[in-house]
């Protein structure tokens, strides 16, 4: 009797160990993801992680008549065209010892006239402003407007400028590409300079590339200027 009761409790405690073994396997089982469950995890972080802008497209058309690289050595990067149109036939006199905006002009490469916009001088300083404003694109960059700043009374200082969209690093990388004088990233860089010239330390030229008024400014600027200003 007593032996038979020794095996009907043995016989016990192996059937609770192998339920136990069953249901130690199933949490195993249970612990392993499946496809399915990856592929939503997945999904999970994809919707969690910002989604990548798409550049804006382009406005306007390519302005290879008005922009080039023949004079990129100084840094100006309009061609002959658009120095023509900046120089002399955007601003006029207004028989007043002044000048004011001529009227609309064939930009070149644009397809259309534009009216410029003529900036008067500052106090003491003699220097006029030029500006256009149009859309247009070269070498991937956006176009927005050019400019140029004189003097009348002197040869000194003078300046065009390039107005984009885009960011000063991304048009410092393409300027620099196209084998423009700039500073890497942004910033102001000197291409030439000499001394004993001018009313300043040094008379050059340097190149400009920084933001203003919300866009990006490219500009050759020619005339005195000190030690440490770049």
């Amino acid at each position: 009797m007593k032996y038979r009761y020794i095996l009907a409790i043995a016989a016990i405690g192996m059937a609770a160990g192998c339920g136990n073994s069953e249901t130690t396997d199933t949490t195993a089982k249970a612990a392993v993801p499946s496809a399915s469950d990856a592929a939503s995890a997945n999904a999970a972080v994809a919707a969690a992680e910002p989604a990548q802008a798409t550049p804006a497209p382009l406005r306007g058309p390519e302005l290879s008549a008005l922009l080039g690289t023949k004079d990129k050595a100084i840094c100006r990067p309009f061609t002959m065209d658009g120095r023509v149109l900046l120089y002399s036939a955007s601003a006029i006199s207004d028989g007043k010892g002044g000048y004011r905006a001529s009227g609309p002009r064939d930009i070149p490469g644009l397809g259309r006239k534009v009216a410029p916009t003529v900036l008067q001088p500052a106090q003491n300083d003699g220097r006029y402003g030029v500006r256009y404003e149009f859309d247009g694109q070269w070498n991937g960059l956006q176009v927005v407007g050019m400019g140029y700043d004189f003097n009348p009374g002197s040869d000194l200082p003078e300046s065009t400028t390039l107005y984009l969209q885009d960011d000063p690093a991304k048009v410092a990388s393409v300027l620099g590409g196209l084998g423009f004088p700039v500073a890497e990233g942004g910033g102001a860089k000197v291409v030439h300079k000499n001394a004993g010239f001018g009313p300043g330390d040094y008379f050059g030229l340097v190149s400009i590339i920084e933001k203003r008024d919300g866009r990006t400014a490219y500009e050759c600027r020619e005339g005195p200027f000190n030690k440490g200003d770049y």
